[in-house]
């Protein structure tokens, strides 16, 4: 989730982010080098707490099926926080690195 209140200081319209609120003239913004979003991660539904970080559990099934666990048909344990790592970094490269950056997809996939 992307937190913009600092790059549209007096809001813009859900349909034109180009128009004001109101839609009676143009929203003032600021870029992003200048007024950097905030970035949220959500959607914990499926956190667990451990009382050690020297835990193996079965693998939680997402929708990211490219996981290194998941490779085997088997159920073996693995370790969660690597797994929730491995997640994180995925989403930021095929959400904002590949997407971002279609003239270095092939030194990117390399």
């Amino acid at each position: 989730m992307m937190d913009a209140s600092e790059m549209y200081p007096e809001g813009y319209h859900p349909r034109d982010i180009k128009k004001s609120r109101d839609y009676t003239k143009r929203a003032k913004y600021y870029s992003r080098t200048q007024k950097p979003p905030k970035y949220y991660f959500v959607g914990f539904g499926r956190a667990k707490i451990y009382a050690d970080s020297s835990v193996l559990d079965k693998p939680v099934w997402g929708l990211d099926k490219t996981v290194p666990e998941f490779s085997s048909s088997t159920s073996r344990l693995c370790d969660p926080f690597a797994t929730d790592v491995y997640y994180l970094g995925h989403m930021l490269r095929e959400e904002f690195i590949l997407v971002r950056s279609p003239i270095h997809l092939d030194v990117i996939k390399g």
